[in-house]
């Protein structure tokens, strides 16, 4: 399916600001270093 720029840039955001929300409130997960590595 093709994503409108504009639509993909406002997701990419979305994520990205989910993301640092999740690394803020990292020391309430509990994951290890592999979970994070690049397969």
């Amino acid at each position: 399916t093709n994503v409108p720029a504009e639509s993909e840039d406002a997701a990419m955001q979305v994520a990205e600001t989910r993301f640092m929300t999740h690394l803020e409130q990292a020391d309430e997960w509990s994951f290890s270093e592999a979970d994070v590595e690049p397969l």
